[in-house]
């Protein structure tokens, strides 16, 4: 038997009835499969090689290591993970809800305009980010109830949380994920200690679902031409990165350009900075999950290890130092740099390629959709180096 195990996804395996115990011996060849850029060629086979014979020694013969990532992969998403753990290090306290709560209506928000998205990751998403909403919620509630009637309103508001839950059954509520979740926060509202302390929480979740519903009911979405698409648009960009001095050197200063911007906005909110955050990772996952999981969840991990270097060092955070200059700095050196670079290595910029050929409405959509996919696209690259 050969079983091909894919970046050890969990593979269930059992003896068939006809097999009895005196049938001859048998051999079980199991052959791992990985996906690594093309510059590490036979390095990367060895490395993960001898990185899965570690595991399976260290743990025997039931791949506990296998059993684990493909649980939290398929139940919790671990560029989730990622994302919600920068945000915990930036963000702690009960500001952390203000960055947590609004995560699911993201998740809508991307899925209603961006059609493209896997249906199974939109519903782990959901289901997963929900919860953490509502506990956030939950917690912000109780660290303000004082009295019997604040539980009482916690009962009244139960029916429409239930309702946004579960929908609304035989009766006819339209939209009743909407209709529920706005009738439990108001009832919520009745709670004076409640509305002193969290009603801008509340109005934005109202604000939220007003969103969503907008989108619902105008059908509002981005119909990608052939050219705008991920596809369409990562092919022009890799054959004008080819050279692998010029992959590198993008590689290295898009982190950098990510860590300065992320420096901008924590100057003005470290809350602000975790939305950012999470806004990055998801955009970046739902408009190239479809396309390419493994790009998509390195793409997630460049957004997100500039981010705790900025935000995480020990003792005080490189955040607290960095200025608006620097920040900025970063920005516009990155930027810099990746133009030398093709000049050095004598590739056109696939910037010049749409500048001095297309239209402006198609410039415009190419510059915003070339630099939110800058990321991905560069990892493409490197990929195929």
């Amino acid at each position: 038997m050969i079983c091909f195990d894919y970046h050890r996804e969990l593979v269930a395996m059992q003896t068939a009835s006809s097999v009895t115990t005196d049938a001859a011996p048998h051999v079980f060849v199991r052959l791992h499969v990985a996906v690594a850029p093309g510059p590490l060629g036979e390095h990367a086979a060895i490395l993960y090689g001898a990185a899965s014979m570690a595991i399976d020694q260290l743990v025997g013969t039931l791949p506990w290591a296998t059993i684990v990532y493909s649980q939290a992969e398929a139940h919790v998403g671990i560029s989730n993970l990622a994302m919600l753990a920068a945000m915990a290090c930036a963000v702690l306290g009960l500001r952390a809800l203000l960055s947590v709560a609004f995560l699911p209506y993201m998740v809508q928000v991307l899925n209603a305009v961006f059609r493209d998205v896997d249906d199974g990751v939109f519903h782990r998403d959901m289901l997963f980010l929900t919860v953490l909403s509502a506990s956030a919620l939950a917690f912000a509630y109780l660290s303000t109830a004082s009295s019997a009637v604040d539980g009482l309103l916690v009962l009244l508001a139960a029916p429409g949380f239930a309702m946004a839950a579960v929908g609304a059954g035989d009766v006819d509520v339209p939209h009743p994920e909407i209709a529920g979740t706005v009738a439990g926060l108001i009832v919520l509202l009745l709670s004076p200690t409640f509305k002193a302390k969290w009603s801008g929480l509340v109005a934005g979740h109202v604000v939220a679902c007003g969103l969503v519903l907008a989108l619902k009911v105008t059908d509002a979405h981005i119909e990608a031409a052939s050219w705008a698409s991920f596809t369409a648009l990562g092919a022009d960009y890799t054959q004008f990165h080819r050279h692998a001095g010029n992959v590198y050197v993008h590689l290295a200063t898009v982190a950098l350009g990510m860590g300065g911007a992320l420096g901008l906005v924590g100057l003005v909110s470290r809350s602000g900075s975790a939305a950012v955050i999470a806004g990055l990772v998801l955009v970046v996952r739902y408009t190239v999950e479809a396309h390419a999981p493994q790009v998509a969840f390195l793409s997630a991990v460049i957004v997100v290890v500039p981010f705790l270097v900025v935000f995480c060092l020990p003792s005080r955070s490189l955040a607290h130092y960095m200025q608006f200059w620097q920040a900025a700095g970063l920005v516009i050196g990155a930027f810099i740099v990746q133009e030398a670079a093709h000049r050095v290595y004598g590739e056109k910029t696939y910037m010049d390629s749409y500048l001095d050929h297309d239209r402006y409405p198609v410039i415009a959509t190419k510059l915003l959709l070339h630099h939110l996919w800058l990321t991905p696209f560069t990892i493409i690259s490197w990929f195929l180096l």
